[in-house]
């Protein structure tokens, strides 16, 4: 597919987090770019974030279920990280 060259204007802190996490994705910035206007695209209505909040309105992120808690998990993850 053709592309047209754009530019953007990002605040430097967002482009450092582009860039690490196009080292650990292998990833190019500009498609890392595409994929984020893609998705925003796609959701331009805000549905889907409407659909996120609906769900963590009726099952919070804090709220242990069937596959533990979550924030017993996440420490556990910090515990277990180099300092």
């Amino acid at each position: 597919m053709a592309m047209k060259p754009t530019l953007v204007h990002l605040p430097p802190a967002m482009i450092e987090e582009l860039d690490r996490r196009r080292e650990r994705s292998g990833v190019s910035r500009s498609q890392m770019i595409r994929d984020a206007v893609s998705a925003y695209v796609r959701d331009a209505d805000g549905s889907l974030a409407e659909q996120y909040r609906m769900a963590y309105a009726e099952m919070p992120l804090d709220h242990s279920d069937e596959w533990g808690n979550l924030d017993a998990w996440l420490d556990e993850v910090r515990r277990m990280r180099p300092a």
